[in-house]
């Protein structure tokens, strides 16, 4: 179709073209980081109130926030096996925390750790917990056996290539 040469008028049309599926919930702040289990999101958040926020997920095109929990300072990020979720808390001490998340919609914090400085990245492998840490200390070991204690074992400055 040619533009009309009279300027009498213009014709347009309107296309909708479907996209790809998107839903949210609003956890009143910036996320960080996800981690999924089951039908849940466990969102570690922006929110020095509220560092983690739960999101039923188990229908994808309407996720509900279902319970938020303070962890002490803002979540950075977040693993989860099991009953428990493993959080790096942006928390000058308590860079880590445990929480209990066997009730989704009442999750309950364990235990938080003093790493030295914020909890950045998280793996697990058995019951060692390894962390990026904010710091010169740019790297803790820590045994979660025990979710209501865990220990520190070691810190590796990672900047010292000796």
């Amino acid at each position: 179709m040619s533009p009309p040469t009279d300027n009498c008028g213009v014709a347009l049309d309107i296309i909708e073209i479907a996209g790809d599926f998107f839903s949210s919930a609003n956890i009143g702040h910036h996320a960080h980081d996800v981690s999924l289990n089951g039908s849940y999101a466990y969102v570690a958040s922006d929110s020095r109130s509220n560092g983690l926020a739960v999101v039923d997920v188990h229908d994808p095109e309407n996720p509900v926030v279902v319970d938020t929990l303070n962890i002490g300072s803002k979540g950075r990020s977040i693993i989860t096996k099991g009953n428990y979720a493993y959080m790096g808390v942006q928390a000058t001490y308590n860079g880590l925390s445990i929480i209990n998340i066997s009730n989704p919609l009442a999750v309950t914090l364990l235990s938080t750790l003093n790493i030295e400085d914020y909890g950045n990245n998280l793996a697990l492998n058995g019951n060692n917990l390894y962390i990026a840490v904010e710091t010169d200390e740019g790297f803790a070991s820590v045994d979660v056996t025990n979710k209501n204690s865990p220990v520190l074992l070691n810190s590796l400055d990672i900047d010292d290539k000796g």
